[in-house]
């Protein structure tokens, strides 16, 4: 096994390790490995990101736009909760456009 390959190697086992962090999982409750293991980006303290992502056409404070979430699950009172948090708000149309046709001001 090369650097690379350990690298890798370490990386998955920490991230196994960073899932049966929770009770649920310990207890059967959840799946001893996690299911979405392979789209894995990031984890961090009680979190974990994803490459998975959904986008929908939303209207966000009057604008309409594309708004992209993030497949994220979180460690909450023992289990990991599975959530799709807002990554990001694409416009459709500039604000200042949107108020030109709306009527609305900019404060």
């Amino acid at each position: 096994m090369d650097a690379t390959g350990a690298r890798q190697l370490r990386a998955r086992l920490d991230d196994q390790e960073h899932w049966r962090r929770a009770e649920a999982v310990a207890r059967g409750d959840q799946p001893r490995i996690d299911p979405d293991a392979a789209d894995l980006e990031e984890i961090g303290d009680g979190i974990r990101l994803y490459g998975t992502r959904e986008e929908s056409r939303r209207v966000v404070g009057g604008i309409p736009g594309i708004v992209i979430e993030r497949l994220t699950k979180r460690l909450v009172d023992g289990w990991w909760q599975t959530a799709y948090e807002v990554e990001r708000f694409e416009a459709l149309v500039s604000a200042t456009s949107h108020v030109a046709e709306s009527g609305d001001a900019l404060d």
